[in-house]
């Protein structure tokens, strides 16, 4: 049993925990504070988002919110005494630039690193039949449009560039690195600003100085075709023993084919 208010660092942040009822944890995730409350056949849920990105990974058994708050309520049938928090990669995909606008001659290709900034899952249950209660990105991100007006996707806008230096990423205990491989397998130059990473695909692994998603490919085909693309199996490799933690939200699938690229015209980035 711990003491009320005690912190524990990051070995112990992600996965299933066990509540008595009436307790409350508060966990720490960069700019997100995320409390959670067991009550009888209850479990409550408060979630704010406050100051500036931080190098913060903590839970804190016992703490409470500081003001009164409208929390989030869900009740079951049967009691469920555990919560688990895994992190997850967000719902939509996510567009980035590198550094500077960039040139690929033809039959090249050039690794990118991409710092996302990750979501929270939280549920409720043992390990066999976890119920999803609710998710929590760690920051809001912009919404944009990627593609043509009448043919593309909403996708949330990064900050953040696509870096080819992994010390130039961008680092936070909230984030996650996406490691990119962009091949032009076209006759053609490819030039781009922007580029649409189908992250809710990914996997997440944690490491011991960040965490990770396996390795995205993205092969140019052509300003009139689309981008092949196709998903690392095993996690990346710029980093040894890798823990997976996350499960990609959609399923890949095979063949494979999307715009990628911002050759033609998008709008709202």
């Amino acid at each position: 049993m711990h003491n009320p208010g005690e912190i524990q660092k990051e070995a112990a942040f992600w996965g299933r925990r066990k509540l008595e009822r009436g307790a409350s944890v508060c966990w720490k995730l960069g700019p997100l504070s995320l409390w959670v409350r067991r009550r009888h056949h209850e479990w409550w849920v408060y979630a704010k988002r406050d100051g500036p990105e931080e190098e913060v990974c903590e839970v804190i058994e016992g703490q409470q919110p500081e003001e009164s708050v409208a929390w989030n309520r869900w009740a079951f049938t049967e009691e469920k005494t555990d919560v688990s928090l895994l992190p997850a990669a967000p719902d939509r995909s996510v567009v980035a630039r590198p550094d500077t606008p960039l040139r690929i001659p033809p039959g090249n290709e050039v690794l990118f690193f991409v710092s996302v900034p990750l979501w929270v899952r939280v549920s409720a249950g043992d390990g066999q039949h976890p119920v999803l209660l609710t998710e929590e990105p760690t920051r809001v991100l912009s919404n944009t449009w990627f593609g043509e007006p009448t043919e593309g996707e909403l996708c949330y806008g990064l900050k953040t560039g696509a870096s080819v230096e992994l010390e130039g990423v961008k680092r936070g205990s909230n984030r996650f690195v996406c490691p990119l491989l962009v091949k032009n397998h076209s006759p053609e130059e490819l030039s781009f600003r922007k580029v649409c990473l189908p992250v809710p695909y990914v996997q997440l692994y944690r490491g011991g100085k960040r965490l990770w998603s396996n390795r995205i490919s993205l092969s140019y085909l052509g300003k009139s075709q689309f981008s092949s693309v196709a998903f690392d199996s095993d996690a990346p490799e710029y980093e040894n023993g890798l823990e997976r933690v996350g499960e990609p939200r959609l399923k890949e699938r095979r063949g494979f084919f999307r715009r990628s690229f911002d050759t033609l015209r998008s709008f709202g980035g």
